[in-house]
């Protein structure tokens, strides 16, 4: 799909957001009560989505079921909304007094970029025309070479930090096409956005973190303005507005609360999901526009999951198995199997605005060849986060446990 210049006001169901949040829930954790996460939902929904238009049976119905659609026409509706919504390119110029601050930040125009591709082994029957379908179905590229060979692994980096910035490389240089992989599908997205008002680069400090097990010295921003502001009893929250109107949150728990809690707390995603009336993200009566004293920590957090025994949990088990997978649109052979589902994210944050990347890997393996006293918000304890646009679709969520590292 082209890229626009203007926002397109699309809602994304609330099947499609239910799943992200199933989503969220089992791959939005660290995996150590001390580490960091980071994952894009939105993603990992897509790839899964592309995903199950290879298969049929009951490997297309357990997809389906999780990811909140009755039918496959449905779910390529609730995902061509998904790239409707999200996938833009805005140039900052033209922004009047805002962009004033800005005379370095010229290369930081506001992206919202969602790609996929499918890659093909030349050494399998696959059905051509089937997968050119899915790749017109999914906005994809399509390509074809040897599988495990040295220029078909570069092709394949290459386009992975492309459609990433580069924000992952040091992820993506050790991704590399399984010779036994019959087909790979990835999807990809890359973020960027400024701050609606930026942090001031002269008062960021070294000052405390309260990581677990250790206080260690973060750089710590800090802003002081009219911010959106929610107090719940086991949880604050900040929003923090970016110019093309998404919103960055820092959920703030009660001491004691383990943060990645949050991200299935009703309140939580609610706020995240816009779901009250309104255009101010409102959600309870707690929740208002207040000025706050913000110091936050710049942040560099991220990592690699494998989310094949989640998406078992979740349901999804007949396409890991080859003796029940049913890939029967795209290929000829039977006794493939989806091997590998690798997540990759990262979302940095720092005075100007915020960075973010993710990419999902699916691989086919063949078993065959107001006036008022401020409100002090300081972020220097573990906390999540989460950036969703004005259609409440979560673009990414995590939690921090060390923001630089």
């Amino acid at each position: 799909m082209a890229e626009t210049d203007t926002a397109i006001k699309v809602e994304p169901s609330s099947d499609s957001t239910q799943a992200m949040e199933r989503l969220l829930a089992e791959f939005g954790t660290p995996e150590s009560t001390d580490g960091n996460s980071a994952c894009s939902p939105l993603n990992i929904y897509l790839a899964l989505a592309m995903l199950t238009d290879c298969t049929n049976g009951e490997s297309r119905a357990q997809l389906l079921h999780l990811l909140g659609s009755d039918n496959l026409e449905d779910l390529k509706s609730q995902a061509d909304t998904c790239y409707a919504s999200c996938n833009y390119t805005r140039d900052i110029a033209g922004y009047g007094d805002q962009t004033t601050s800005r005379a370095n930040f010229t290369d930081y125009d506001m992206v919202s970029r969602l790609s996929s591709s499918l890659w093909l082994s030349d050494r399998y029957s696959l059905n051509t025309d089937a997968a050119g379908q899915v790749a017109d179905d999914f906005h994809a590229s399509v390509n074809a070479g040897t599988m495990g060979s040295d220029e078909f692994n570069e092709a394949y980096q290459t386009w992975l930090n492309d459609n990433t910035g580069g924000l992952l490389e040091s992820r993506v240089c050790n991704s590399k096409l399984d010779p036994a992989t019959v087909l790979a599908l990835v999807s990809a997205i890359y973020y960027k956005a400024p701050w609606t008002d930026d942090f001031a680069e002269s008062v960021t400090k070294s000052e405390t973190f309260h990581s677990p097990g250790k206080d260690i010295q973060v750089p710590m921003m800090f802003r002081s303005g009219d911010m959106q502001y929610s107090e719940e009893n086991d949880f604050t929250a900040v929003g923090l507005a970016l110019m093309d109107g998404c919103t960055f949150y820092v959920f703030l728990p009660v001491e004691g609360r383990d943060p990645s809690t949050l991200l299935t707390d009703r309140d939580v995603l609610e706020l995240i999901e816009n779901k009250s009336a309104g255009s101010m993200n409102t959600v309870t009566g707690s929740t208002e526009y207040r000025k706050v004293n913000l110091h936050l920590p710049r942040i560099d957090v991220g990592g690699s999951k494998k989310l094949t025994d989640g998406l078992k949990k979740l349901g999804v088990r007949d396409v890991f198995d080859a003796g029940k997978a049913d890939f029967s649109p795209i290929l000829a052979e039977s006794g493939v199997n989806v091997g590998t589902v690798q997540h990759s994210a990262r979302l940095t944050a720092d005075e100007k605005g915020i960075v973010a990347a993710a990419y999902t890997e699916i691989a086919m393996a063949g078993s065959l060849p107001r006036q008022e006293e401020p409100v002090e918000f300081k972020v220097d304890r573990p906390f999540a986060f989460a950036v969703s646009d004005n259609r409440g679709t979560i673009l990414f969520a995590g939690t921090v446990n060390n923001p630089v590292g």
